[in-house]
C-alpha cells in the first residue's frame, strides 16, 4: 500500500477524514472510530467494523502515517496486523480492541508494551517492582494487598489483577518496594 496525498489539504482535515464513520447499505457494511490519538505524525485508531449481512464485528488497531509533500497532506493506511514499526500507541486501545487477531498483531502489540516499560520514569515504579497498597485498598470486592508492576507508561503503574492490565492510583500506593 502506498501514500495518498490529498491537494490542499490540512493535517488536521486528514485526521478528521480517517476518523470518521462510514456506512455502505449495499453491501451491509459500516464502520467508525471507537478511539484516537495523535503522536507526532502517526495517527493511532480503534477501528470497528459491523457487518449486518454476516453479524460480524471486528475491531482493530489502525495505524496510519501522516506526511506532508509540497504542501499537501496525506497518509498511509496500516493495521496492527502488519506489525508497523511505530510502538508508541496508548496501551489502553488493547483492551477497548479486543484480542489480536494475528500473530503477527500480537508481536506488534508486545513490541508496544515493551517500548512502554522502557520509557518508564526513573523516579518512580519500576516493571518487576512490587506495589504495597494501603490497607482497605479493593479490586471490585477483592482487598489488595501486593502486586507486582507489569507495566509503567509515563508516570502510570499498572498491576495485572484477573487478567486485565489495572492502572494504580499513587493515593492507593503505600509503598513501592524496588527490585523485587
Amino acid at each position: 500500500m502506498g501514500w495518498l496525498h490529498i491537494r490542499g489539504a490540512s493535517k488536521d482535515y486528514v485526521v478528521r477524514e480517517l476518523t470518521q464513520g462510514w456506512n455502505n447499505p449495499e453491501s451491509g457494511a459500516s464502520g467508525s472510530v471507537l478511539a484516537h490519538t495523535l503522536r507526532g505524525n502517526v495517527l493511532y485508531c480503534v477501528h470497528e467494523q459491523i457487518n449486518t449481512k454476516t453479524h460480524t464485528v471486528e475491531r482493530f488497531i489502525g495505524v496510519h502515517l501522516l506526511s506532508v509533500e509540497r504542501g499537501d497532506w496525506g497518509y498511509k493506511r496500516m493495521d496492527e496486523g502488519m506489525h508497523p514499526y511505530y510502538y508508541d500507541c496508548p496501551v489502553s486501545y488493547f483492551h477497548l480492541a479486543g484480542v489480536a487477531s494475528t500473530k503477527r498483531a500480537q508481536e506488534w502489540r508486545n513490541k508496544v508494551i515493551e517500548h512502554a516499560g522502557n520509557k518508564a520514569s526513573k523516579k518512580g515504579a519500576k516493571v518487576g517492582d512490587i506495589i504495597v497498597f494501603r490497607q482497605g485498598t479493593k479490586y471490585g470486592s477483592n482487598p489488595l494487598t501486593r502486586e507486582k508492576v507489569e507495566m509503567v507508561v509515563k508516570t502510570k503503574v499498572y498491576v495485572r489483577i484477573n487478567g486485565f492490565n489495572v492502572r494504580v492510583m499513587p493515593k492507593h500506593i503505600e509503598r513501592i518496594e524496588h527490585g523485587a
